[in-house]
């Protein structure tokens, strides 16, 4: 969920590494969360980490004239 691994959160908690601020934050808010029984900062990690699904797009071609050059036929 924070694209960092166990072991680097852990050098965090314990000071042998400076921890990246923003996920600091994000993984704070989820601690917070879980302890007043909330779930909003997880779930709002979760909707924009998923993959947005492909969008179909159909072109309609049926107004290009058949056989004419390309640059005569955008005139």
């Amino acid at each position: 969920m924070l694209d960092v691994r166990p072991e680097t959160l852990s050098r965090w908690e314990h000071g042998k590494r400076a921890e990246d601020r923003n996920a600091w934050l994000t993984a704070s808010a989820i601690v917070l969360d879980k302890i007043e029984g909330k779930t909003g900062t997880a779930e709002r990690i979760e909707a924009v980490s998923r993959p947005r699904g492909a969008k179909r797009v159909v072109l309609d071609l049926s107004a290009i004239p058949v056989g004419l050059p390309l640059s005569l036929a955008s005139r």
